[in-house]
């Protein structure tokens, strides 16, 4: 018996291994992307501009995604649908709002990448209010592209309990 037959030849094959299996368990979700967190913002010093005016002091949820690959923008997208009680559909945003009044604190403006990087989280806010200030109970927040997808719901729930377009992609 050899226990050191290969020696060192091996161990570039070996941790090439153990990090393949490290990234397939860090993606998490379906086909390697995840969300990794929803938290509520308070009102504050919140901006976002909400039909043709800056609104202040918005409320809004903080989104933590991250890609297991690395992929464009314009492959992937990350939605919000707000819901009521009755788990009716109030508000959704296609994407995270980008304007030169968007805000959350003392952050520089909202804007959205170029490239997702593999493994690297990326965060963005979606307002939970409106001129109308509906009164949401729920919100799922989903993170795909148009063959896949997962889905989290706030502050807790099945997303599988709600009606949205990409229902259908969640794994």
């Amino acid at each position: 018996m050899k226990p050191l037959q290969y020696g060192l030849r091996t161990i570039p094959f070996l941790l090439a291994a153990l990090l393949s299996a490290a990234c397939a368990g860090m993606s998490g979700g379906a086909h390697g992307y995840k969300i990794n967190s929803i938290s509520g913002v308070g009102a504050g010093h919140n901006s976002v501009l909400i039909g043709t005016h800056c609104a202040d002091d918005v409320t809004m949820i903080k989104v933590e995604v991250v890609s297991a690959q690395e992929t464009t923008v314009a492959d992937v997208y990350v939605r919000a649908y707000l819901y009521d009680a009755d788990k009716e559909l109030l508000k959704a945003h296609d994407r995270p709002p980008t304007s030169p009044c968007m805000f959350v604190g003392d952050a520089k403006p909202q804007s959205m990448p170029i490239m997702y990087e593999a493994g690297m989280p990326r965060v963005f806010h979606f307002p939970t209010q409106g001129p109308d200030d509906f009164p949401w109970k729920s919100i799922v927040v989903v993170f795909g592209d148009d063959d896949k997808a997962v889905a989290s719901v706030y502050p807790s729930g099945n997303p599988r309990d709600f009606d949205f377009p990409e229902r259908a992609l969640l794994k």
